[in-house]
């Protein structure tokens, strides 16, 4: 007699292998799905267009290096050679911020004296006007010697605190004087180059190579499957068209347009000698940027063109 199968119907290794090859293909069928799902077609156009605008930012970074590189190794010398300088009086300045810290404690303790006597000057002004009110006030009372001597206090602690403010407000002028030069220096250094910073900026976030390992690390993460919610690079771009309705069962529906997604640069007039679709779109003065009459953000594309406008790739969108 065979026990192997424990007084089963079906063969229990048997099942178990069937089980095993069920789970193998549904674990792989998942992969599948979850890859499947994350491969559109604008991501592939996206990634193309990020390749071509970090060539077009880095020869643009390159011929303004040119153009200003004289300029800029003057200004940034000029600029180190103001942090030496102001270096070599940090001791004065921490000589001076100790006096600032001073001075800040004293008007701490000083401060919560003030507070403190404007209670009491407050309870004996309404025991002032109390024996008024009552026909009991008289200048020699106890009530009006006591309102009397707090405002002399009074005045006297305001004295003091607006001694310390001074001395506060002169220690942090000498600062400020001190730091002066280097502050000119930035602010000349930063108005003569701010287009190649801001150039150099945009290149930071496009070069992986720029990047430090995390940025880079978060640069690939951010568009894989199922993460790819939090911040993706690559993603649906997509423009709501309150105004050009279209049905949907009976119902009038704002158009969404998600051309964007595949022709990316099209209000980027540095696109204007690519190809399809990454070239911009012509006379952008009068149609498509966002000073000219006709924005894409408030038209969009098939307004005009027609089409699939929720497509996001070639055929989806009826080309």
């Amino acid at each position: 007699m065979d026990y192997k199968n424990d007084e089963r119907y079906w063969n229990i290794n048997l099942l178990n292998k069937w089980f095993a090859v069920a789970a193998a293909v549904w674990t792989l069928s998942m992969i599948w799905m979850f890859i499947d799902d994350n491969d559109d077609e604008f991501k592939y156009y996206q990634s193309e267009y990020y390749s071509i605008l970090k060539d077009k930012t880095q020869n643009e970074f390159n011929d303004l290096f040119q153009e200003v590189s004289n300029v800029k190794a003057e200004l940034e010398a000029d600029l180190e050679t103001k942090k030496l300088a102001l270096d070599s009086k940090q001791n004065l300045i921490d000589a001076i911020n100790d006096s600032i810290q001073t001075i800040k404690d004293q008007y701490a303790k000083i401060n919560i004296d003030w507070k403190a006597l404007i209670v009491e000057v407050d309870v004996a002004k309404y025991l002032v006007e109390k024996e008024k009110a009552e026909n009991k006030y008289n200048e020699v009372s106890e009530a009006a010697e006591l309102f009397k001597d707090l405002n002399i206090k009074k005045v006297e602690l305001k004295k003091t605190k607006e001694f310390l403010e001074i001395q506060m407000d002169s220690y942090n002028a000498k600062i400020t004087t001190l730091k002066e030069e280097v502050k000119l220096a930035k602010q000349k250094r930063d108005k003569e180059l701010k287009r190649l910073d801001l150039v150099e900026n945009q290149l930071n976030k496009l070069d992986r190579e720029r990047m430090s390992l995390a940025n880079q690390v978060a640069d690939i993460v951010r568009d894989l499957p199922i993460v790819d919610f939090l911040d993706p690079k690559l993603k649906v771009q997509q423009t709501v068209v309150s105004d050009v309705k279209y049905d949907v069962n009976f119902a009038k529906v704002a158009t969404v347009d998600r051309c964007v997604s595949c022709h990316m640069g099209i209000e980027d007039s540095k696109f204007s000698n690519q190809e399809q679709p990454y070239t911009a779109h012509p006379n952008l003065d009068l149609i498509g940027a966002s000073s000219s009459p006709h924005p894409f953000s408030e038209f969009g594309c098939s307004s005009c063109h027609s089409g699939r406008s929720r497509g996001t790739g070639f055929t989806s969108s009826v080309h």
